[in-house]
């Protein structure tokens, strides 16, 4: 069944839902941030006797302080969508995520590698063939991983936890409910142009790479929304995720000259 039969079949997914959705994630950010950031602050005065506007200067380019936020808000986060969510459908998240076959979940990898291949040949193009240069921003150099044990910590922070929560957040709560209230391609391209915006590199990155990267996110959301109509599972959404990030973070590891 496709187009979200199954899915719509499920958690009958309203738009307080999905605001409530949203601003879980926003407080649990702030909060996991915040607990954070002071934790930070008492080990980096103590150890290294920094003024409290040298710290805040240093954490964003922090491996350990972005990876680490950015985890604990996406846990705390799906710990009370999980309980919201038990209230709209009994099963809670498992109404998400229907069984499909193996070669679904496959194909949806595949995806994700193909659309790292076309990214990374774009990008270096682009750096390599016309001169133009793409910077990135403070928090994703931090996240570039530097060691082995940053690759692991990584994939599985950023390429296993926090991509399932971001596909309950825009692909279970956001393209769920659009999905009831409009047409099958406006309600993918809306989502899809919010997951790009929430990602904030137009501002992050500023400039011709801001935007460049904004519109490469806008095409992954595209993708992902599309197994998720096409399957009505988060399944092969997540798994196209998880791979995306993962290739990401390995050619960024094994390729530092040539991406990001």
């Amino acid at each position: 069944m496709s187009d979200l039969g199954r899915l719509e079949a499920k958690p009958q997914i309203r738009l307080r839902d999905t605001v409530s959705a949203f601003l879980t994630w926003i407080a649990a950010d702030a909060v996991a941030g915040l607990a954070i950031l002071a934790a930070a602050f008492v080990v980096m005065r103590k150890n290294g006797h920094l003024t409290p506007q040298q710290i805040v200067e240093i954490l964003p380019g922090d491996f350990t302080f972005v990876v680490t936020s950015t985890t604990v808000a996406a846990v705390v986060a799906l710990s009370v969508l999980w309980r919201y969510t038990k209230r709209i459908h009994p099963n809670s998240f498992a109404a998400y995520l229907p069984a499909v076959p193996g070669r679904v979940l496959m194909w949806a990898a595949l995806s994700g590698i193909a659309v790292m291949v076309i990214e990374f040949t774009i990008e270096n193009g682009l750096k390599l063939g016309l001169g133009i240069s793409l910077p990135i921003s403070v928090t994703e150099q931090a996240i570039n991983p530097k060691s082995w044990i940053q690759l692991a910590v990584g994939i599985v922070c950023l390429s296993v936890i926090v991509p399932f929560f971001e596909e309950v957040l825009f692909r279970g709560y956001l393209f769920g409910w659009l999905r009831r209230v409009m047409p099958l391609w406006p309600a993918i391209l809306v989502s899809a142009a919010v997951f790009a915006a929430v990602h904030g590199l137009y501002v992050a990155r500023g400039g011709f790479s801001g935007w460049f990267g904004t519109v490469e996110i806008f095409g992954i959301g595209i993708l992902l929304a599309w197994w998720v109509a096409r399957t009505g599972s988060l399944r092969p959404s997540y798994a196209a995720h998880a791979v995306i990030n993962a290739v990401s973070f390995a050619l960024g590891f094994f390729l530092p000259a040539f991406y990001p």
